[in-house]
């Protein structure tokens, strides 16, 4: 094999590690690639995602180009059916049980004391109200994200409930931990910059980060940087900088019986629905399934509008002997309405024309 070749080999072998034996260029070099390898699916979400949302707010079958007198009517299904589903699903959480392995007392008083103290993080977390936005983003924008971390200023566990638009995953994979990797998109202000990398790490941060030019950013005077983990890894980015990276700090690598897991893992949890495909991201949604059908609820509410509208204000026929051009386009068949003129009464002169007929399908609609 030419030098060359070995090179190149190398280079691959390099790029598809991502340890601490890689320099921060290496790292960069990485993540860059992922990004990449992230679009596809980011591809073919965010279109989905977008149209979803519209149509939660009620935003349907373009009723933001109808203008004029024409019925917009919107009768959402959509939104009635998410938000009934949820309190549904979140009124009532799972009982967290807690067996013993052996019979003794003290194992069972063991048992019963570990049940209580995870149904008292269960309560301090605050699951139920979590797991509402959770469900929601996953009916909405087909999958939710909680991330599990240790909180070091309380130090104790710590949930959070991360936007799925900030999470860029491959396409492949169907579980957290078979994810060649995550990258979550992080707001940072200084002072957690400082507190979280230090002073002079949050100095190179300010230098490089991206600022407004993702749409992922919200938020004024933060800075964006990329969370990237692997199952055994993590690194900060920003812009071109690596502002930290180590192991994982989750799981003990030189005991493996100080750990609750039988290998590292990545912290985070998505759920989705409907996988036909080695993906951790369903094919479908609920509401891309039921679009169609909002549509036709939306369309026909308004024929049926629009057909009362003209049937109660029907074509007024006058005769120019009656009254002017310019006095009749005042006439607006408001309730009420008096017309004045010669030969006013004469129902030869004006008359309302008789409108036609509704099909038998509006009436069965």
């Amino acid at each position: 094999m030419a030098d060359k070749e070995k090179e190149e080999a190398k280079n691959i072998q390099i790029t598809e590690e991502f340890d601490s034996g890689l320099t921060d260029a290496q790292l960069v070099s990485q993540i860059t690639l992922w990004e990449t390898e992230a679009m596809e699916l980011q591809g073919v979400l965010k279109p989905i995602q977008q149209q979803n949302i519209e149509y939660y707010k009620a935003i349907q079958t373009g009723v933001q180009d109808i203008y004029g007198k024409s019925s917009k009517a919107v009768e959402n299904r959509i939104w009635m059916a998410v938000e009934t589903t949820i309190p549904i699903a979140t009124s009532r959480l799972p009982d967290i049980v807690v067996m013993s392995g052996d019979e003794d007392e003290m194992s069972q008083m063991e048992a019963d004391a570990l049940q209580s103290v995870l149904q008292f993080h269960m309560e301090r977390l605050g699951i139920q109200e979590q797991a509402e936005r959770f469900l929601r983003n996953m009916l909405v924008k087909r999958y939710g994200v909680f991330k599990v971390c240790w909180n070091k200023e309380k130090d104790d566990v710590d949930l959070y409930e991360i936007d799925p638009k900030r999470i860029k995953i491959p396409k492949y994979g169907k579980n957290e931990e078979a994810l060649a990797f995550i990258i979550e998109d992080l707001e940072l202000s200084y002072g957690q910059l400082v507190d979280q990398f230090g002073e002079e790490k949050a100095k190179i941060a300010v230098a490089n980060s991206p600022g407004n030019t993702t749409d992922i950013k919200v938020r004024q005077r933060t800075y964006s940087v990329q969370e990237v983990w692997t199952n055994k890894f993590v690194a900060w980015k920003c812009g071109s900088q690596i502002l930290k990276s180590e192991k994982n700090p989750y799981y003990d690598f030189s005991d493996d019986d100080n750990n609750f897991f039988d290998s590292p893992r990545k912290p985070y949890v998505i759920k989705s629905l409907f996988h036909t495909e080695e993906s951790i991201i369903g094919d479908t949604d609920y509401i891309q399934q039921l679009i169609s059908v909002q549509d036709n609820i939306n369309i026909r509410k308004r024929q049926i509008e629009n057909i009362t509208g003209r049937t109660a204000n029907p074509i007024l026929l006058i005769d120019s002997d009656v009254m002017t051009e310019e006095q009749a386009t005042a006439i607006t068949n408001e309730e009420g309405l008096i017309i004045f003129g010669k030969g006013a009464a004469d129902g030869t002169k004006i008359r309302f024309e008789n409108p036609g007929q509704l099909p038998n399908s509006v009436f069965v609609d």
